[in-house]
């Protein structure tokens, strides 16, 4: 009975703590597989046979876009393990299955849908994701001191891994010149999927804009006093701001948050170097202060072994005195 009831208690446990689990390994996002993995090759053959025989095109859009994902967690794992040989890989295949989504959308016949608006989404998430691993790409071409053939690589991968622009633009094309579809019922979408039409692609563009504006005002501060040869990079962030803004200016909502969008990661990942050379030279000092109280303890156990050796000495001596006196007494 004892025993039945501590197994109850266990499973309870497992089952209270799983979702915990669950919910902390999806904060990570971590790919299922990598390039560097022995069944690698096996596991994005399975996707692309499953994306073969998806036909519906609004599925096989969608479908495609979980793949994309997959092989841009892959580039980034791959590139925080510094293999950039492998990322290249990931980044090829990803290039790949984001020419079958943009054929799959031109594909797409009638009119918009709801469908339309969750391809979107996927598309403006992937989007983000890119510059994020985009920049970090970038970071470590400037700052890591890399070889020659090294640079050209990251260039190549940052290439491919901007293959999605493709797919934004079909389904930009999809959205904004079907001759088929009316002025009303694209309000009527547009009002249904509130922040997926003309005017919360405007909200989302100006967000990011400022968003990106204050990332680069704390970045041009760290860079200035901590890394000063990101000046050029930080630069290039600033560039990308003002085509931000000019894009906006010229009501191109879509390119506004792009520009903006690859400007906050770009001071992102300047801040992030700043905080491994804050954490790095925090973590030498450390050492120093250590090393340097181990040889004051050495020091002063030095010392007091001296001590102790002369006063152990010096009994020895009075010992003896005290010994010579006795045997002249007697």
């Amino acid at each position: 009975m004892k025993n039945f009831k501590l197994e109850a208690i266990i499973i309870v446990g497992v089952l209270f703590l799983l979702p915990v689990a669950m919910a902390q390994q999806a904060t990570t996002e971590q790919p299922k597989t990598t390039p560097d993995k022995p069944f690698y090759g096996l596991s994005v053959a399975l996707d692309n046979i499953n994306l073969a025989l998806t036909f519906e095109k609004n599925a096989k859009a969608r479908k495609g876009l979980e793949i994309a994902r997959e092989r841009l967690l892959e580039v980034k794992a791959m590139q925080e393990a510094g293999k950039l040989d492998k990322a290249e890989v990931a980044a090829n295949n990803y290039a790949r299955t984001q020419d079958t989504i943009a054929n799959s959308i031109d594909s797409i016949k009638g009119v918009i849908s709801e469908k339309d608006a969750d391809i979107e989404d996927s598309l403006t998430s992937l989007d983000e994701k890119t510059g994020e691993v985009s920049s970090e790409l970038s970071a470590d071409k400037e700052f890591n001191g890399l070889a020659t053939e090294q640079k050209a690589q990251i260039d190549r991968i940052n290439e491919k891994i901007s293959a999605h622009k493709k797919a934004i633009a079909s389904l930009e094309a999809r959205k904004y010149l079907l001759k088929e579809i009316s002025a009303e019922r694209l309000r009527e979408i547009e009002k249904k999927h509130e922040g997926r039409g003309l005017a919360g692609n405007e909200t989302k563009a100006v967000e990011e804009i400022a968003k990106a504006d204050a990332e680069l005002m704390a970045a041009a501060q760290l860079v200035t006093s901590q890394l000063p040869q990101g000046e050029k990079f930080l630069a290039n962030a600033k560039e990308h701001l003002t085509k931000a803004r000019e894009a906006l200016a010229a009501k191109k909502y879509g390119e506004a948050f792009g520009q903006a969008n690859a400007a906050y990661h770009l001071a992102k990942a300047l801040e992030k170097r700043v905080n491994k050379i804050q954490d790095k030279e925090q973590k030498k000092a450390e050492q120093v202060g250590e090393h340097e109280a181990k040889m004051a303890q050495r020091k002063t156990g030095a010392k007091e072994n001296n001590i102790s050796k002369e006063s152990n000495k010096s009994e020895h001596v009075q010992s003896a005195r005290n010994s010579g006196r006795g045997s002249g007494g007697y």
